[in-house]
């Protein structure tokens, strides 16, 4: 019986294996990036070229903090995001949420929940919201306002399975519904994010690959009217690629006693909307409560330094994880990230 078992974990992780493959392929070469190679620098000429912008806005505030280098690291539930395969390295159930304040009083929401299925597959639920209070219509004429309102929302729903093949192997797969919607006019798709994770063994060193929003072009429908106080009209409208990006990281302890350790993280951001570019940071845990982190992350004129803290507490049986982050995001002025992680 331990025979077949280990031969079906084989081959299923051959057939996982060639599907991430397949779709790092096609991320590197394939459509809208003809254009691209992998040279920071290069391909800013491809932004504004997708819809769904708001899958590349990072969730959690430990994984800003050390400049979103954090593909190969993510062992909390926000790896639902950055690493589907992550997921496998909760050994309890947990739930997350965290909060932006964007620029513009636009706000960013990510609440996620994963559960251990036995003791090598997880699955998870993950919610992503970009939302902002209703705004006034306004013309040339009416400057101020014609006294109606129109709304703006984007939301994603992905479901997640993770399954460790081996002490050392996991990968992860996630399907997700993701929505735009923009006064009268909506954009619909199903995307797909896979990716693996492996433990190199040595000073703790991970190496991970992941590529996010995998699929065909989003779906757009609605109507639109040509001036104020004319009839709406349905339209025919284009359909937009989305975000797809590819991660490859690299995380290790740079030191490590019983209480207290130093990690370093570094990571290549491949887009088919923007340039490539290198994020790193580091991770300082003191007595196992208190981490201090840094990093940099810098994509065209967006971007910058980040720092954070963490706060780790347990109580009785549950065990509470508080983080905040500063990022520097360019002209567009600074974003403050706040998530807390609680495992029961």
């Amino acid at each position: 019986m331990n025979t077949i078992t280990t031969r079906s974990q084989f081959r299923l992780s051959k057939i996982t294996s060639r599907l991430l493959f397949t779709l790092v392929f096609y991320g590197l070469f394939g459509a809208q990036t003809t254009e691209a190679q992998i040279i920071p620098g290069l391909g800013g000429e491809r932004a504004g070229t997708t819809a769904g912008s708001f899958l590349k806005i990072g969730v959690g505030g430990r994984a800003s903090a050390i400049g979103e280098a954090f593909v190969a690291l993510a062992n909390d539930v926000s790896a639902l995001y950055w690493n589907p395969a992550g997921i496998t390295q909760l050994k309890r159930n947990n739930v997350h949420f965290s909060h932006i304040e964007y620029v513009a009083d636009v706000q960013h929401e990510f609440l996620g929940y994963v559960r251990r299925i036995g003791s090598f597959n997880a699955v998870g639920l993950s919610i992503v919201a970009l939302h902002t209070d209703d705004m006034n219509v306004t013309t040339e004429v009416q400057p101020f306002g014609t006294g109606e309102t129109f709304g703006f929302s984007d939301i994603m729903i992905g479901l997640t399975f993770a399954r460790e093949f081996t002490d050392k192997f996991s990968t992860g797969v996630t399907v997700k519904y993701v929505r735009e919607d923009l006064a009268d006019v909506s954009m619909t798709g199903v995307l797909i994010d896979a990716g693996t994770l492996y433990k190199i063994g040595f000073r703790g060193a991970r190496f991970a690959v992941s590529i996010t929003n995998f699929g065909p072009e989003f779906e757009t429908s609605g109507t639109v009217r040509d001036f104020l106080g004319a009839p709406r009209e349905d339209v025919d409208f284009e359909s937009f690629p989305a975000p797809l990006l590819l991660r490859v990281g690299f995380v290790f302890d740079l030191i490590k006693f019983e209480n207290s350790r130093a990690l370093l993280a570094f990571q290549l951001d491949h887009p088919n909307d923007e340039s490539e570019n290198f994020n790193y940071g580091a991770e300082y845990w003191f007595n196992d409560m208190i981490a201090l982190r840094a990093g940099y992350k810098k994509v065209a004129e967006i971007g910058g330094i980040s720092l954070g803290f963490g706060l780790d507490m347990s109580i009785e049986s549950l065990n509470l994880q508080l983080d905040y982050s500063f990022s520097e995001f360019g002209v567009l002025g600074n974003l403050n990230r706040f998530s807390f992680n609680l495992s029961f």
